[in-house]
């Protein structure tokens, strides 16, 4: 349980600074390895991967307002 909380409260952190895509990527490896999962940086990896997808969708097909980081400045 202390994963999924630290995962929270890193997002809400992180997200005014390092974007959606790393913030959320955050979230989500901190929630797999509160519920037991492998390594958090796999999972950190695949998770940002994962969100800057969305992210794409969102923001850019969809035209919606999502935080913006380093990550999705390049695009």
């Amino acid at each position: 349980m202390a994963w999924v909380l630290a995962g929270l409260i890193g997002q809400i952190a992180l997200l005014p600074f390092l974007g959606f895509s790393i913030a959320t990527g955050w979230l989500f490896a901190a929630t797999a390895k509160g519920f037991g999962r492998g390594p958090v940086w796999g999972h950190f990896l695949a998770g940002a991967a994962l969100c800057f997808v969305i992210y794409l969708i969102f923001a850019k097909g969809l035209q919606l307002a999502l935080p913006a980081g380093p990550l999705e400045r390049l695009i």
